[in-house]
């Protein structure tokens, strides 16, 4: 259950990041270096908001897997 728990960390934890980088450049706040698809297109609002309410589910479900443990 700790390797579960864990990974469970570890994935949650990099899509909250990705998701608030997808969500910040289809804003157009982290313009990067060159053209890219990302920069100002509002799809990746959507595809960053989808990467961070999985990413809280990842999280939560990691908790609830230590909750049940210790039952």
């Amino acid at each position: 259950m700790v390797v579960a728990k864990l990974g469970l960390i570890v994935l949650g934890s990099l899509s909250l990041l990705i998701g608030f980088i997808w969500v910040g450049q289809g804003f157009g706040n982290y313009p990067v270096s060159g053209a890219t698809m990302v920069v100002d297109q509002s799809e990746w609002i959507g595809r960053g908001i989808a990467a961070l309410v999985g990413g809280f589910a990842l999280l939560v479900w990691s908790e609830l897997l230590q909750r049940r443990r210790r039952r």
